[in-house]
């Protein structure tokens, strides 16, 4: 009934099952319960279902961006990457009763629903179908942050399956999907009545030659079909045929050099082989090359699954080495810079992540008095990038040919990456800037850009709950004047919250940072940053209305003008046997009267469970969300690891990197120690 009166549809999959203790398998998803047991605050239960529902109301609303008509690729590579993954997930697997939803996190791009459609079905099991397709959308926009691909995949003989296919399709549009396949073995006439009522979606051309004729790649029947995708206005064409032999690798790459040279506004191209002889050609693919994960892989499917000649058996790890096994990429060194970086744990987790993505970079620390000290890795050649701790964030601009807006409205820089090919500094970089990543050569200049913001940003996004969405009212405090603090300020501007206090012990240090930010420039490139995340600024302007204030002592009152604070960042630099700042802070009882609790940030990651944390540990029970140092330092790195790298590292596996080597490394009191084990737990679990 629902159906018949409505254009859209939001599959509400209840948070109850998903936190239940003990969970039925009867229905195979159900054992997905298992995956959102983290142990949230009460405030944050129903954040994955906030994203899932705004996700869709976004993609309803102004649907997904155009194809980029310059680089022939999708602008929702953020990370501007030669090599695009697409995690391919079958409606077998992900309902399968051992499946977890964790296994979605793996650095893919974007993801592939794949509904197997079998001849003269019923109309009986069609409608099961679709309700097992909707549960199963509802599930990946819950787990994998990126663009979803609806595909539904045919079987060789179309006569049978008319109905039931574009049945499908249509049931996909009402999901909301950003991208849905269409057979382009279908009439065009038949594309374009689908095409017309429908204008959110962006449909993606496919077809797979199983025929095993030789030279497939070289006919014309081949490129009438990407010219085909061309006239019907698609954006992406994926074109695969299985290989008879080896030289069918280097026909695929022909064609995609014919396509690129045809310079056709449109559409972007996959093109690959399959079959044990195919696999070179993954290789030269650059577009949403298909992935699995040894999780998924094993994954008991249904032997139909297992046997398809297109079934994905590599992750991103194999192919990535296979990049660097044939020199494509090469090695890397990175370092973590600053006056004293020992304890720095930035090289641990960026390790972690070379190691899961199988590259052979290395990140080590770099302790200096001067930057005069650092100067000699610029002249290697295998130089990838730097990480500028305390001490060099603002004395490294001499050393810069050009800096990001952000790192310029900041004031300051936390990340270095080498020019290796030239262009006009007062322009951005250009695709070949970025394609020069993990690849070596002569260092001609560097970048600076500033990504403390960003983890900030992503730490508040994730946290704040739905009872806290940000509006013109929302007000937020920054405690500290420093650097750490015109970052804050910063993310604070960004996600348009326009009512911010700053506590600083030295009123002229507060004064000054307000005069700095009060006219600053924002800018919507942020989503580069933020892959899979709903950042609002990007959707809107960002000129709004700003009002400051400044607290004298902790003893001041909140300003009766503004709304009490739902978000809280400290900035105050960690305790050292010189500097005790910070060492007792806590906010006092006036300054956290809000009805709906808010999330504190405390940046300090050498003491990790400080008295702040501990207050709003206590005060979680009042909607209250602590995010600790690591917290912030995971999101942080998880950026500027996509910006030095091109890849985008789940940011669990950083923090189990992170939280271990802690133990390790600091002396913890037991506090402390069950804190993080009670972490790396849930983490691991």
């Amino acid at each position: 009934m629902y159906r018949s009166c409505s254009n859209f549809e939001f599959y509400n999959i209840d948070e109850a099952e998903f936190l239940s203790s003990s969970v039925s398998v009867t229905n195979g998803i159900d054992a997905l319960s298992f995956s959102l047991k983290t142990y949230q605050p009460q405030s944050l239960l129903l954040k994955r279902t906030e994203e899932s529902f705004v996700r869709l109301v976004r993609n309803v609303w102004r649907g997904m961006p155009s194809p980029d008509q310059e680089q022939g690729r999708l602008n929702f590579m953020s990370t501007r990457a030669i090599y695009t993954y697409l995690l391919s997930v079958s409606l077998d697997q992900i309902t399968d009763k051992d499946f977890r939803g964790e296994w979605l996190d793996c650095g893919a791009d974007a993801c592939q629903l794949e509904i197997v459609l079998k001849a003269r079905q019923t109309e009986i099991s069609i409608s099961l179908l679709i309700e097992e397709i909707s549960r199963a959308f509802g599930i990946l926009t819950r787990f994998f942050p990126g663009p979803i691909i609806y595909h539904v995949r045919l079987q060789p003989m179309l006569q049978y399956m008319d109905s039931n296919y574009f049945t499908l399709i249509n049931h996909g549009l009402r999901l909301g999907t950003q991208y849905i396949t269409m057979d382009l073995r279908w009439p065009s006439n038949r594309i374009e009545t689908m095409f017309k009522s429908w204008t959110h979606t962006k449909f993606v051309g496919c077809y797979h030659d199983t025929e095993r004729l030789p030279d497939g790649w070289s006919t014309d029947e081949r490129w009438e079909l990407y010219q085909k995708a061309q006239k019907l206005q698609m954006a992406g064409v994926r074109l695969t045929q299985v290989a008879t032999s080896l030289d069918d690798n280097a026909a695929a790459v022909a064609f995609a050099i014919k396509a690129k040279r045809a310079r056709l506004p449109a559409p972007f191209l996959i093109n690959y082989n399959t079959g044990i002889l195919g696999r070179p050609s993954l290789l030269n693919n650059h577009t949403l090359t298909p992935v699995t994960t040894k999780n998924i892989q094993q994954c008991s499917a249904g032997t139909e699954h297992r046997q398809s000649e297109q079934n994905v058996r590599y992750t991103i790890a194999d192919l990535q080495c296979a990049l660097y096994a044939t020199f494509v990429y090469d090695p890397m060194r990175y370092y973590v810079v600053g006056l004293d970086v020992s304890y720095s744990l930035s090289p641990t987790i960026h390790n972690a992540a070379h190691k899961f993505f199988g590259m052979p970079h290395e990140c080590s620390r770099l302790s200096t008095p001067t930057l005069e000290g650092v100067k000699g890795l610029f002249e290697d050649h295998n130089f990838g990038g730097m990480s500028i701790a305390q001490g060099f964030k603002r004395s490294i601009f001499p050393f810069l040919s050009t800096t990001s807006i952000h790192a310029s409205n900041i004031g300051a820089v936390n990340t270095l990456i080498p020019i290796r090919h030239p262009f006009d500094f007062t322009e951005k970089p250009p695709a070949e800037f970025w394609a020069a990543r993990n690849r070596a050569g002569p260092v001609m200049g560097l970048y600076g850009d500033n990504l403390d913001w960003v983890g900030m940003m992503k730490c508040v996004l994730r946290n704040l709950s739905p009872a806290n969405v940000i509006t013109s009212d929302s007000a937020a405090l920054v405690i500290g004047a420093g650097g750490m603090a015109r970052a804050a300020i910063y993310a604070l501007l960004q996600l348009k919250v326009s009512n911010i206090v700053v506590f600083n012990r030295t009123r002229s240090n507060a004064e000054a940072l307000i005069k700095d930010f009060s006219t600053v420039e924002l800018v919507k490139d942020t989503v580069t940053y933020l892959h899979g995340l709903d950042n609002p600024s990007t959707s809107s302007n960002l000129s709004t209305k700003r009002q400051f204030s400044i607290l004298e002592s902790l003893n001041s009152d909140w300003p009766s003008n503004m709304s009490q604070p739902t978000i809280v960042i400290c900035c105050v630099p960690a305790p050292t046997k010189i500097l005790h700042l910070g060492a007792n802070l806590t906010l006092p009882s006036q300054w956290m009267k809000s009805p709906t609790g808010g999330v504190v940030i405390d940046l300090n990651y050498q003491q990790l469970v400080t008295p702040l944390i501990h207050q709003i540990q206590k005060a979680s029970d009042r909607g209250w969300v602590p995010i600790d140092g690591i917290q912030n330092l995971c999101a942080q790195s998880s950026a500027q690891f996509e910006l030095l790298t091109s890849r985008r590292v789940p940011e669990t596996l950083m923090r189990i990197a992170a939280l271990e080597e802690y133990l390790v490394s600091h002396d913890c009191n037991p506090e402390a120690t069950q804190f993080i084990q009670q972490q790396l737990t849930r983490l691991k679990t």
